[in-house]
């Protein structure tokens, strides 16, 4: 039997397999490089 006492972290690869967040991906990524100068990437890009 499994002491869930010894989980320690959990993680999750939400890259389409559990929620589709490319588009939260997308807005985030080009926030990030608007402020460093940079031009947007379109969403087939990240995905």
């Amino acid at each position: 039997m499994i002491s869930y006492t010894m989980i320690k972290n959990i993680f999750f690869d939400l890259d389409g397999t559990l929620v589709n967040t490319v588009g939260d991906l997308t807005v985030a990524t080009n926030t990030m490089r608007k402020h460093f100068g940079l031009n947007p990437v379109s969403e087939d890009v990240l995905a």
